[in-house]
């Protein structure tokens, strides 16, 4: 992993005074320590949520907010099965789910931070990458649920166009355990040293 130390003084990181450049949306180029990064911003945030998320299953749910005019899902009656063994553990990710018959159910509640989400098509392709991993005896249940939302989130993500926003997201990713590979196996960050940026120009 990044070696950047996690001071309690904000002043004193790192990330404190570095400059960002971002590409497309997609990549977040900055340099630290006359090293170049090159980060993937979807791999990052993927990561950034995988480790968000098996924190809230296992030691801090995610708040809930209550839906004053819950909406209703319709799931196969095989995804309907599923989620019903996984209601506890969607609460603790901030969907608060009711059945209403064998395949619909009342969503009186969802992660406070998700205003508008479409919960109909994240709660179907959640159970799709869930159900995916069981079958190929992928992951651990805890893991397993972590990261089939986080795919489903990573790439639905507000554009970052301040550099304040910037920093915040870059401060996330080198919190997390692991930093350098999502937990889908990607490669988050590229190292550009000044040696080899140099050797990119010569004949």
């Amino acid at each position: 992993d990044l070696e950047v130390p996690h001071s309690e003084a904000e002043e004193e990181t790192p990330l404190a005074d570095v400059k960002c450049l971002m590409v497309q949306q997609q990549y977040i180029v900055t340099d630290m320590s006359g090293t170049l990064y090159v980060i993937h911003i979807t791999n990052a945030r993927e990561r950034i949520l995988y480790e968000k998320f098996l924190s809230a299953i296992q030691n801090q749910p995610i708040a809930v907010q209550q839906s004053l005019f819950p909406e209703t899902i319709e799931l196969t009656p095989a995804k309907a099965e599923v989620l019903k063994d996984l209601k506890p553990e969607l609460l603790k990710l901030g969907y608060e789910l009711e059945s209403i018959d064998a395949t619909h159910f009342a969503v009186n509640g969802t992660p406070n931070a998700e205003d508008g989400e479409d919960v109909q098509t994240v709660i179907d392709n959640f159970l799709d990458a869930y159900k995916a991993n069981v079958l190929n005896h992928r992951y651990e249940k805890e893991q397993n649920l972590a990261l089939s939302m986080a795919r489903q989130k990573c790439t639905a993500y507000k554009a970052m166009s301040e550099e304040c926003e910037i920093i915040d997201f870059l401060k996330q990713l080198f919190d997390c355990q692991v930093n350098q590979v999502s937990p889908s196996g990607r490669k988050i960050i590229r190292q550009i040293g000044l040696t080899e940026l140099a050797s990119w120009f010569e004949k």
